[in-house]
């Protein structure tokens, strides 16, 4: 729950963000995050499957 609630803070944050530098880290996360959640469904499936 604690990296959906962060993925929504960073979204909603990144619509008023200025600085290329804050756009650029903000995007990473991002994508860390949803490297994060793939990862997570992945071993959440697993566990249900046995």
């Amino acid at each position: 729950m604690a990296l959906i609630k962060e993925r929504t803070r960073l979204l909603n944050r990144s619509k008023t963000q200025s600085l290329a530098v804050l756009k650029r880290q903000a995007k990473a996360r991002l994508e860390q995050i949803k490297r994060q959640l793939t990862e997570l469904e992945a071993a959440l499936l697993d566990l249900a499957r046995r």
